[in-house]
């Protein structure tokens, strides 16, 4: 693992199911809701198919559609925060998807 990311500890109903020597929780899951944590890196290059993974996770297990383009941002954010009903709870570009999802990925260098 790198940049010192660490969990320090797991929400309820989680177990850890995979550890390295100097970090106790690499992998973790409530097996009862079916809901699966692994922290890794896929974005940098060192990690073999990296890439195949973020888009395997985004389309297949999110279902985004992969319609975003960053080069249309800041039209498509402006426009939803002019627009009547806006909330901060429902940003600009949200995906509609059927299953929850979450995915964290760390930008910056440590």
């Amino acid at each position: 693992m790198s940049h010192g990311d660490r969990v320090e500890q797991l929400p309820p109903g989680f177990e850890a199911t995979a550890s390295t020597s100097t970090v106790p929780v690499v992998a973790a899951e409530d097996g009862e809701r079916s809901l699966f944590g692994i922290q890794f890196h896929p974005e940098v290059t060192h990690t073999d198919s990296g890439s195949k993974m973020l888009r395997n996770f985004l389309y297949d297990a999110c279902g985004a559609a992969g319609e975003w383009r960053m080069a249309s941002y800041a039209d498509e954010a402006t426009a939803a925060i002019e627009a009547p009903g806006f909330s901060a709870r429902s940003p600009a570009g949200s995906i509609q998807r059927s299953r929850p999802a979450w995915c964290s990925v760390p930008w910056g260098s440590a």
